[in-house]
Parts: structure tokens; C-alpha cells; sequence
């Protein structure tokens, strides 16, 4: 359903539901079992205390993950999570400093998601760095929660990923470290 209505979702919309894949856990949970079931009532208490607007906007999530738990799909999950992260990284040109910051800790939290295969990773790895480099030319324009995301994405690369973090072929370009590093220092 993410994949049919990317173009209706917008950049705005995919980044804003891989944000919330993310903070629902779904890049570890699996399906069945009524792991998807408990993610939703938990959307569902969350949905209830939010802003209108966000409650539309989780509305949807809570049918998808409903039907997705219905079915026992864990290859629809898979699928799903793919679908809205690579169409948001086809966007990532148009995408604001909170969409790209969004997306940059989606793509962070699937470099290890067993939902993802290698090739997969390797795609968010990517996607992870050419964000991460648009997101330091826009640090003028950076919300407090863009830098919270960013901060968050430097904390779980340099736990998880130290790798990315060296000079050399696969890591970060020195200008996104440098950037990482500085934020690093200034929390």
C-alpha cells in the first residue's frame, strides 16, 4: 500500500511514515506472534493523545500494521519498509532538512534491520550518506528536532557503525564527520 501511493504520499509523507516505522520498532519486529498487533495498540494509545493532524496521519499506519499483522506477512513488512524507504531516497533531492533528518535515522536504524537483506543495507548505506552530506550544506536551516535526529544518527553510527566513521572507500565524506564530530562536542 506504501509503494502504490508514494506519489500520492509525497516526499513529506514517506519521510514522515519512515519516521514513524522507525519509532514503532518495525525495522526489529517481526510479523505474527501479535508483535504488529501490540505495535498498533500502542499507535492507537499514542493516536488518541496526539494533535489532529497527527492523528490522521497515524490512522493510516494503524490500518496498514492491522492488516499486516492479519495477514502474518512478514515478507509484506519487508516489502513495505523497502518500498517507503527507497521511494523516499528518489526524493531525496526535494526532501527539507526534517524530512532528510527523518529519513537519515530510518536508513541508520536499517543498516542492521534483519528485515533487510545486504544489497538492502547497502541501499540505506548510501542513501544514509548523500543525506547526511545534504543535510550539513542545510545546517543553517536545521530545527532543534532535525539536530536531535542528527545527533541520534552520529551517536548509533559511532556505536554500531564505527566503520562509516573512518576516512576511505564506504565511509562518510570528512566534511559529514567533521559534522558529526562537532555535534558530538556541542551536546
Amino acid at each position: 500500500r506504501v509503494a502504490a501511493s508514494s506519489q500520492e504520499l509525497g516526499p513529506a509523507g514517506l519521510c514522515d511514515c519512515l519516521y514513524a516505522f522507525a519509532r514503532l520498532g518495525l525495522l526489529t519486529a517481526r510479523a505474527g506472534g501479535g508483535e504488529l498487533e501490540r505495535l498498533a495498540t500502542a499507535l492507537a494509545r499514542a493516536r488518541a493523545a496526539s494533535a489532529p493532524e497527527q492523528r490522521e496521519q497515524d490512522g493510516g499506519l494503524l490500518v496498514a500494521l492491522r492488516q499486516l499483522d492479519a495477514t502474518g506477512s512478514e515478507a509484506r513488512l519487508r516489502a513495505a519498509l523497502v518500498a517507503a524507504m527507497r521511494g523516499a531516497l528518489v526524493w531525496q533531492r526535494r526532501l527539507g532538512t526534517t524530512q532528510a533528518a527523518q529519513t537519515a535515522f530510518f536508513c541508520t536504524l536499517a543498516l542492521d534491520s534483519p528485515c533487510f537483506s545486504d544489497s538492502e543495507r547497502d541501499e540505506a548505506r548510501k542513501g544514509l550518506s548523500q543525506l547526511l552530506e545534504q543535510l550539513c550544506w542545510q545546517r543553517q536551516k536545521w530545527s532543534a528536532e532535525d539536530r536531535r535526529l542528527v545527533v541520534a544518527v552520529g551517536a548509533l553510527l559511532r556505536a554500531e557503525f564505527p566503520e562509516l566513521l573512518r576516512s576511505g572507500p564506504g565511509g562518510l565524506s570528512r566534511s559529514v564527520r567533521e559534522a558529526l564530530a562537532e555535534l558530538r562536542r556541542s551536546c
